[in-house]
């Protein structure tokens, strides 16, 4: 029976996912200065030297016209932060994953083969990963075997 592998962290490669989260708010701030912020005042100025009314007038009735698309951009943010941490497990868990292994590795320890979950990408460099453990751990474990001569 295949047990399913969850994850357990929230963020498997801190500096990696919380730079692509950073992105992402980036993006999205841009999308917005230039979306909402940019109509947003331009309009502001155009109907605060085009008319008499007060400036904190306009700005209620603007905000009036504005309100929806604010909050909906404001309410997808966080979403998409989530959704782009969650979609970067499945490169930055297998990475980690291998570069625990390599260290084994490198440090003389035997190291397991990586298994990636369902979803994950770079299955095939896991798997040509997986070739090189199996090798390592037979010439290991054939000269643990050898006698001394």
């Amino acid at each position: 029976m295949d047990v399913k592998r969850l994850r357990k962290k929230i963020l498997v490669d801190k500096d990696l996912q919380l730079k692509l989260a950073g992105r992402l708010f980036g993006y999205w701030t841009t999308m917005w200065l230039l979306v909402f912020a940019l109509p947003f005042f331009s309009t502001l100025a155009y109907r605060w030297f085009s008319t008499s009314v007060p400036l904190g007038q306009l700005f209620g009735h603007l905000i009036e016209e504005f309100w929806f698309p604010i909050l909906i951009s404001l309410l997808l943010l966080p979403i998409a932060v989530r959704d782009s941490i969650r979609f970067s497990h499945k490169f930055a868990g297998p990475f980690f994953r291998l570069h625990r292994e390599m260290r084994n590795l490198a440090d003389g320890n035997p190291a397991e083969e990586v298994r990636p979950r369902d979803g994950d990408f770079c299955v095939e460099f896991s798997k040509e990963f997986n070739r090189v453990v199996r090798k390592m751990n037979a010439l290991k474990e054939a000269s643990a075997n050898r006698p001394n001569a």
